[in-house]
């Protein structure tokens, strides 16, 4: 999936060579590095999520281990500090465990599952970023999101750009590198990819929320530690205090910034594709005017 990511990134930087250019004749607002870095930044962003996710589902398993371990124990013979009881203490904390676990699963699962529809083809944010199927990165994300939205808004953008004057158009020319009718297109394009992306991140954030909200307290990571001390030390109290730091280092705006960063990939992706065709249909205008040129030169 690396190699995916290489080769995206290796294409922008082939585009951004290309593109440069024409930027800087033509729209004056435009930054290429702005491009990669928001890839870059997509990436990285999904990297730190899926991290965490995995660190603690892999140490709500061993905590599930260690309590069904537990359950087929002698209570009799387990010695115990204070008057708590021990067997509503196992299973209490089994049952917390448990929902957690499937919490934290079915926040990955709403980032690893193909259910983000775009121009007929179905992906997953895992896809995009990825680190799912081959055929289903980040620039054939962009591609169908913009294809789509094109045959969608021709017609809006065109009602729109009827309106305004010779002077906003150059002016939008000018400073865009891009007609007025595609303008148009860039924010809505941009708002279809968030809207694509929203239901995947809200389900991923509910599930997020309720490990928070829900966590181990201190209590019961004691009587985990006192569990696995009598058991070996399956995990150590470093371990659960990564785990701990983990889940405090999460926030929503991290799966909110995916949403925005990856609306913005989009546009800058489309902005760049209206501006490459202009270039090269005002390269095919030049070519056929000069033949015509040549062509009407007496000899």
């Amino acid at each position: 999936m690396r190699k995916i990511r290489k080769f995206t990134a290796c294409i922008i930087l082939l585009f951004s060579v290309f593109s440069s250019r024409l930027f800087c004749q033509a729209a004056l607002t435009f930054d290429v590095s702005n491009w990669i870095a928001t890839l870059n930044l997509f990436y990285q962003g999904y990297d730190q999520i899926m991290s965490t996710l995995q660190l603690i589902d892999q140490n709500y398993q061993q905590f599930q281990q260690a309590i069904e371990e537990a359950k087929s124990w002698n209570f009799d013979e387990v010695e115990w500090d204070g008057d708590l009881d021990f067997r509503n203490e196992l299973y209490s904390a089994g049952s917390q465990v448990n929902d957690l676990l499937t919490n934290v699963r079915q926040a990955k699962n709403a980032l690893t599952t193909e259910n983000i529809t775009v121009n007929g083809s179905s992906f997953s944010l895992a896809d995009i970023a990825g680190f799912g199927d081959d055929s289903k990165n980040i620039g054939s994300f962009a591609d169908s999101v913009i294809a789509e939205q094109k045959s969608k808004l021709k017609e809006m953008s065109e009602t729109l750009t009827k309106k305004m004057t010779p002077e906003e158009k150059a002016y939008i020319w000018s400073q865009y590198g891009i007609s007025p009718e595609n303008y148009y297109m860039l924010d809505p394009i941009k708002k279809e990819t968030a809207s694509k992306t929203a239901p995947v991140l809200a389900a991923a954030e509910i599930n997020l929320k309720n490990v928070q909200e829900n966590g181990i307290d201190e209590k019961q990571q004691a009587f985990m530690k006192k569990i696995m001390n009598l058991q070996g030390g399956a995990l150590t109290e470093k371990e659960i205090q990564q785990m701990s730091a983990a889940i405090g280092s999460m926030t929503l705006d991290q799966l909110q910034n995916l949403t925005s960063l990856l609306a913005d990939y989009v546009g800058y992706t489309a902005w760049n594709d209206m501006v490459k065709k202009n270039q090269e249909e005002a390269e095919k205008n030049s070519s056929a005017e000069t033949f015509n040129k040549v062509d009407n030169v007496n000899f």
